[in-house]
């Protein structure tokens, strides 16, 4: 029986049907390694459109990200200018309450008194030139 075998895939071999057969495999194995190449080719285009596509959202994603960062930044900052405000007011109330002066009044009061202290240095030094050497002198004669 397996004499029968063989001599069948001998002749097979040999045949036009063995033949055609062969041609037909090699034509479907050269599509097939064909198609398996255009499909690597493909993919590696794929791939870089999928990376540059993910970079696009990445670089979208983190402006948004900042935007959001910088909006929140901006909230959080009126937010507490707010807050000191109202607490700058509060203080001030209760200073005022109590009778103490206030940094402005200070700074007010502070101002006043320099001008004050110029026009005194001022009076002083005119009347000081006025004063000629032999007034002094008869004045201290006497």
């Amino acid at each position: 029986m397996i004499e029968n075998v063989n001599t069948f895939i001998s002749g097979l071999k040999t045949s036009e049907v063995g033949k055609a057969t062969r041609r037909s495999a090699n034509v479907i194995f050269k599509a097939n390694l064909e198609a398996w190449n255009t499909t690597r080719e493909e993919l590696g285009k794929v791939v870089g459109i999928v990376v540059k596509e993910g970079e696009k959202l990445t670089r979208k994603s983190r402006m948004n990200a900042e935007d959001m960062v910088g909006n929140v930044a901006e909230v959080a900052t009126d937010r507490v200018q707010t807050v000191e405000k109202a607490f700058q007011k509060r203080v001030n109330k209760v200073i005022h309450e109590i009778g103490l002066p206030t940094a402005a009044e200070v700074d007010r009061l502070s101002r006043r008194v320099e001008l004050l202290s110029k026009k005194v240095e001022a009076r002083t030094a005119a009347r000081a030139k006025r004063r000629t050497p032999a007034k002094r002198a008869t004045r201290r004669a006497a």
